[in-house]
């Protein structure tokens, strides 16, 4: 599988870490859109994930009284806009998709879903 424009996304990396992905982006993508699209169509084999970019992510926490400035975070959004090459049935599918990571945290440990969105699709 080929990942395309994800040498830039420290930032995002560095929120997955936080939350307990220890996969970088690109590959927690690879490996989470397979299992996902591989719901809806069993025989998929992601050819690319390219990044498109990512919106304005947004976070849920309160200051942590001993530290002073530490906010501890509670529930944390990450939309990212993602174009995946596919190939199933024999043929090739192009998709743009619209991916949000949401983590909850409960108990100090995160919980991690996603909503995948399809928001255009072709087929060569």
């Amino acid at each position: 599988m080929q990942l395309i424009n994800f040498d830039d996304v420290n930032a995002i990396n560095e929120l997955l870490e936080h939350i307990g992905v220890s996969a970088k982006l690109g590959p927690f993508l690879g490996e989470h859109l397979t299992q996902v699209l591989g719901q809806q169509q069993p025989d998929i084999n992601i050819e690319s994930i390219e990044f498109i970019g990512a919106g304005d992510c947004s976070a849920e926490g309160m200051q942590n009284s001993d530290a002073g400035h530490i906010v501890q975070i509670d529930a944390l959004t990450i939309p990212l806009n993602v174009h995946v090459v596919l190939i199933s049935n024999d043929r090739i599918h192009h998709l743009d998709l619209h991916v949000k990571i949401m983590a909850k945290s409960s108990d100090g440990k995160y919980a991690i879903t996603t909503d995948v969105i399809i928001q255009r699709q072709s087929v060569v």
